[in-house]
């Protein structure tokens, strides 16, 4: 099947530098795909759900603690995979009459 419209030829042309990011996007795909079937993908993520470092104070005990910046980030990560990322919120003013310039404010961004 060719690309592009009904004459020969027609449609975007192949790029070399395209082909290259198709081919690198397909081999990351693969290689993450036969690194993940080597383990057991649930028990990795309910570790990084219960990960702990350890805290030696002075001369006591070391004492594990939980590593809640891992927990967030992994429960971050499954959440936006599972609902998708949530949409940037977006607050626009300007009058309707008037020639003036939009003003765009994305909130929660730095400004």
């Amino acid at each position: 099947m060719g690309r592009g419209g009904i004459r020969k030829g027609a449609g975007r042309k192949r790029s070399p530098i395209r082909e290259l990011q198709r081919a690198r996007k397909t081999l990351k795909a693969v290689s993450a795909t036969l690194i993940l079937a080597q383990i057991d993908e649930l028990q990795a993520w309910k570790e990084l759900l219960s990960a702990t470092r350890t805290l030696i104070v002075g001369e006591g005990e070391p004492l594990d603690v939980p590593d809640y910046k891992t927990r967030l980030d992994a429960l971050k990560y499954l959440t936006d995979k599972r609902d998708g990322k949530a949409p940037q919120s977006v607050k626009l003013s300007g009058d309707e009459e008037s020639n003036s310039p939009v003003k765009v404010l994305l909130i929660g961004a730095k400004q």
